[in-house]
């Protein structure tokens, strides 16, 4: 059962991970289209999922700059 729930917590991290990308490029192309540049536009961020294990991490991302 411990197993389970680990594997649900991993794919509704990852999930979370990805609505919350799709978000912010949407609102960037919306920004973009509505002429509002005078802000900085956001800069891409590079998600790495760090090593699943076992042993009650239910793992890591890592955001770096490209």
């Amino acid at each position: 059962m411990k197993k389970r729930l680990i594997s649900i917590d991993i794919k509704s991290a990852f999930l979370l991970l990805i609505g919350i990308s799709i978000l912010l490029v949407g609102c960037e192309r919306a920004r973009q289209q509505a002429g509002v540049l005078s802000t900085a536009p956001a800069e891409q961020a590079h998600a790495v999922i760090g090593s699943l294990n076992d042993s009650g991490v239910t793992g890591m991302a890592v955001f770096t700059k490209r």
